[in-house]
C-alpha cells in the first residue's frame, strides 16, 4: 500500500489549483506533459505521484515558479 504524505495531497490540489486559475483543460494540460487524460485526473486527485520533470513542464506550461505547486 502506497503512503501519501501531505505534501503529496499539496502538490496534487495545487496542480488542479492552477490548472483552473489559468482556465486550461485535463486534456491540455495533459497534453503540455506528454500523459493521457486519466493520468493528468489521477496526479489532481492526489492517486499517483507527479515525476519532478513533469512538475517542471506544467510550471512552465503555466509560466509560474515550480515553487507554487508546494505551498
Amino acid at each position: 500500500m502506497t503512503v501519501v504524505e501531505p505534501i503529496d495531497r499539496t502538490i496534487a490540489a495545487n496542480i488542479k489549483h492552477i490548472r483552473m486559475a489559468h482556465h486550461c483543460t485535463l486534456n491540455k494540460a495533459a497534453e503540455a506533459v506528454g500523459v493521457t487524460y486519466q493520468q493528468m485526473q489521477k496526479y489532481e486527485n492526489g492517486q499517483n505521484r507527479i515525476s519532478a520533470g513533469r512538475l517542471w513542464h506544467l510550471a512552465q506550461f503555466y509560466h509560474v515558479p515550480i515553487e507554487m505547486f508546494f505551498e
